[in-house]
C-alpha cells in the first residue's frame, strides 16, 4: 500500500513538472473557482473550473489537484469557448480519511499579463482554494453557483456581476471581497464592493484587467462552515454585454408559474440554452442552441415541488428564477 502510494504521488509530480514546462510560455490564466457535492461518508465529488484567454491558444487539458489531506491527484479536462475566454472544467472523486479541516487547491501557471492589481502578474501561478469542514455526521455540499464568471456586464461607467448561488442544504448565505493570501502585492481595485445579503457586485469600469474575489460564506447555526472563492478579471474584454443592465425580469420571461405540464421561456433577444436544477442542484433538463426568442417545455413527469431556471440569450446574458410544478 505504502509503495503503490510513494508511486502515485511519483507521477503526480512527473505530471507535474511537464505540465510546468509545457505552459512556461502561457500567461493566459484568468480565474476559476471550486466547488463540492457530498456523495456517502467521507466521499465527496469536485467540479473545477479556471477561465483562460482564448487567443493565447494555451492548452490546460490537465492540471494537479490537492485534496488536502496528503493526496493529490492528475485531473483530465474539457474546455468550452466564449468568444475571448475559454473555460476548462474538471471534475474528481474523493474519499477522506475522516472528519476534519481540508483545504483544497488547484494550482496553475501562469496569470494573464498587466493585471493592474497584482505585481507581475504574468510570472504569478494561480491558487484556487476551497475550505471543506467534515464533521462526524456531515453530509454538507457547498453553494451552487447557478451564474458562470463570463456573464459580466457594464453601462460603460460600472462592471455588473451577480453569483446567483443557493445552497442546497439551505444554509444560511453571506457574501465578501476577500484577498489574495498567496500575493501580498495584491489590492482590491477601487469602488469595488459587493452586496452582503445577495451577492450583487459592481465596481467602476477599467479597460485595463484587475482581479476580484467574491468569497460566498456558508453559515449553520450562527457559524461559518464553509468557505467558497471566485477568483475573475474584470476588464473591457470580459463583458458579455456593452448594453445599460436591464432588470432580469425585461430581459427573460417565464410563464405560467406555478406550473402543471407546459411552461414558456421567452427572451427579447435569441435565447441559447435554458436549464432546470432541483433545489439539491441536480441538473434536471438541459436545452442549448436554441437560436429563438420562445420555447416550450413540457415538465409534465417531474414531481411536484420547486425548481430551479437558469436561461441564457444570445449575449450570455443571464436569468434566474424558480419554477413551482404543481
Amino acid at each position: 500500500m505504502a509503495f503503490a502510494r510513494t508511486m502515485k504521488i511519483l507521477c503526480v509530480i512527473m505530471s507535474a513538472l511537464a505540465l510546468l514546462l509545457s505552459v512556461a510560455e502561457a500567461q493566459d490564466i484568468r480565474g476559476g473557482e471550486i466547488t463540492y457535492q457530498w456523495l456517502w461518508g467521507t466521499t465527496y465529488s469536485f467540479d473545477i473550473v479556471m477561465y483562460t484567454q482564448t487567443n493565447i491558444g494555451a492548452s490546460h487539458d490537465t492540471v494537479i489537484f490537492d485534496y488536502g489531506d496528503s493526496e493529490i491527484d492528475t485531473l483530465s479536462g474539457t474546455s468550452i469557448s466564449y468568444q475571448s475566454l475559454t473555460e476548462w472544467n474538471y471534475s474528481a472523486i474523493h474519499t477522506f480519511p475522516g472528519p476534519g479541516n481540508y483545504s483544497t487547491s488547484l494550482t496553475d501557471s501562469f496569470r494573464i499579463a498587466s493585471i493592474q492589481n497584482i505585481g507581475s502578474s504574468s510570472s504569478k501561478t494561480i491558487t484556487l482554494q476551497l475550505s471543506l469542514l467534515i464533521g462526524s455526521i456531515d453530509t454538507n455540499s457547498s453553494p451552487v453557483l447557478l451564474t458562470k464568471q463570463p456573464s459580466i456586464f457594464s453601462d460603460g461607467n460600472f462592471f455588473y456581476h451577480s453569483v446567483n448561488a443557493f445552497d442546497p442544504n439551505g444554509d444560511s448565505l453571506s457574501y465578501t471581497l476577500n484577498t489574495l493570501s498567496s500575493d501580498i502585492s495584491y489590492y482590491l481595485p477601487a469602488g469595488a464592493n459587493i452586496d452582503p445579503i445577495t451577492g450583487d457586485f459592481q465596481m467602476p469600469f477599467f479597460n485595463s484587467p484587475h482581479l476580484v474575489i467574491l468569497e460566498i460564506l456558508e453559515w449553520r447555526d450562527g457559524a461559518i462552515i464553509g468557505r467558497l472563492n471566485r477568483e475573475m478579471i474584470f476588464d473591457s474584454t470580459a463583458t458579455t454585454s456593452t448594453e445599460t443592465l436591464a432588470s432580469e425580469e425585461s430581459l427573460i420571461k417565464l410563464y405560467p408559474n406555478p406550473v402543471q405540464n407546459m411552461f414558456t421561456v421567452e427572451s427579447a433577444a435569441n435565447l441559447d440554452r435554458v436549464m432546470l436544477y432541483s433545489v439539491q442542484g441536480e441538473l434536471i433538463l438541459e436545452f442549448e442552441h436554441i437560436d429563438r426568442t420562445q420555447i416550450v417545455l413540457n415538465i409534465s413527469g417531474l414531481s411536484s415541488g420547486v425548481y430551479i431556471i437558469i436561461a441564457y440569450d444570445s449575449y450570455d446574458r443571464s436569468f434566474m428564477g424558480k419554477l413551482v410544478a404543481e
